[in-house]
């Protein structure tokens, strides 16, 4: 957001400069400039290898490639300026440079809101994630299932299991494969899966001390014979 707020100061200023044209000198304009441009070039390389998976870095290394195209902006208008008279190419060049620097800030944006709001990254369909953990042998069911990006290379997943299983070694296994299964295929790197055991679904269904339509027959019964 930052980027874009720069880009609209930028375009308010060119718009005021172009209205109003001021002299400008073109060499201590073309050294200052040519001074930035060296230094933006070695920022640029210290940063990119290390922007890949880092929404923090991504939006570091944006910025000083906005600085690097606005040095090449300014020392095109220092010529101009020096060479030609052109006053207002260096309005005209900053016009550029800010909608350039604007757009490219948009996906950044994108992405930032995307993970703020918990959106399900785009590489991976829940539905095929679904699919896939239904595909175990003891998996029964899978409810209230939920992916999000909780940052730029990382995925959270939430999900409720219904397996078969006889013993919790079984369970403690059937989740340890679980797990490997969803970070090797879909990148899947945090995850929470509640496993229930089918038999304990069951017991509890005709438990009249858990079923809560018993419980009220007892209780009108009671009533009645209370009367």
């Amino acid at each position: 957001l930052s980027l874009i707020a720069i880009a609209s100061f930028i375009i308010w200023e060119a718009i005021h400069r172009w209205q109003n044209p001021e002299q400008i000198l073109g060499l201590p304009m073309l050294f200052i400039a040519v001074l930035g441009l060296i230094i933006n070039i070695f920022s640029i390389k210290l940063l990119h290898p290390h922007t890949h998976n880092d929404l923090n870095l991504q939006g570091v290394f944006l910025h000083v490639i906005a600085d690097t195209i606005s040095s090449v902006g300014v020392i095109i208008a220092a010529l101009l300026v020096h060479i030609y008279h052109w006053w207002w190419a260096d309005a005209a060049i900053s016009l550029v440079v800010a909608v350039f620097i604007g757009l490219s800030a948009l996906p950044l944006v994108k992405e930032s809101l995307n993970i703020f709001l918990e959106y399900a990254p785009k590489s991976i369909d829940p539905n095929e994630v679904d699919i896939s953990i239904k595909s175990f042998p003891n998996v029964l069911q899978v409810e209230k299932l939920h992916i999000w990006k909780i940052s730029s290379n990382s995925v959270m997943l939430c999900a409720n299991v219904t397996v078969e299983c006889t013993t919790l070694d079984e369970r403690d296994r059937l989740l340890k494969k679980l797990r490997t299964h969803l970070q090797r295929t879909f990148g899947i790197t945090d995850m929470t899966l509640q496993l229930t055991s089918y038999k304990s679904l069951v017991e509890a269904s005709i438990n009249p001390l858990l079923n809560q339509d018993l419980a009220l027959m007892v209780s009108a019964n009671q009533s009645r014979s209370n009367l």
